[in-house]
């Protein structure tokens, strides 16, 4: 009886409209009708909330994160998979990272980075990180921007932050990592640091 209810009570059409809008959410839609045929109604419940823990675990480890680029006719500095023609300059990494910086994802943080410089056609000179999403960072987010930037470093590659919110500008400078940054190397825009970037790069 219960299992036939359920069916019953069960909105498909609500299903694919949230398909739509994330494959996630329609998931444990489709995992709690699941275990309601399977289980019951009164252990659903449990299982809903260990799915929905672990998606939003997912996405804290591993964020949205994009390269940048600029689009002509568009202000602004875009996700260059989403936004087709995105211009990058050559020797420069413009990356975002959509989420705040703490134990569970600056591990990401950093490989991502490395990774994406390793990866690039041209020696990536200079990295600037557009931090307009970080909202929050630990005191692990802290001691890997370091490690990052003295590795980088080691290879003449730059690490730059755009965008830093007030918060995040507070926390570097109580560290003393905004020190070590300089402000040559902290911009209120990215296309501030776009455009340092293109003044120290160019030929004498």
């Amino acid at each position: 009886m219960t299992r036939e209810l359920a069916l019953r009570l069960f909105d498909f059409g609500a299903i694919l409209r949230l398909r739509r809008i994330r494959d996630a959410e329609a998931a444990l839609a489709v995992a709690a009708l699941i275990v309601v045929l399977a289980v019951g109604v009164l252990n659903v419940l449990l299982v809903a909330v260990a799915l929905s823990i672990g998606v939003f675990v997912y996405r804290t480890v591993r964020p949205h994160d994009a390269v940048l680029g600029h689009l002509e006719d568009i202000d602004g500095y875009r996700d260059i998979d989403e936004n087709e023609g995105g211009q990058t300059l050559p020797g420069l990494l413009v990356y975002r990272f959509d989420a705040g910086l703490y134990f569970p994802n600056v591990p990401f943080f950093a490989e991502r980075i490395k990774a994406l410089e390793a990866r690039a056609d041209v020696p990536v000179c200079w990295v600037i990180v557009n931090t307009e999403a970080v909202t929050y960072i630990d005191a692990t987010a802290i001691d890997t921007l370091r490690e990052l930037r003295s590795e980088l470093a080691k290879r003449d590659v730059v690490l730059a932050l755009a965008r830093p919110k007030a918060s995040l500008r507070r926390v570097l400078k109580d560290t003393g990592l905004a020190a070590e940054f300089g402000e040559v190397h902290m911009f209120p825009t990215v296309r501030a640091g776009v455009a340092a970037y293109r003044v120290r790069s160019a030929p004498e």
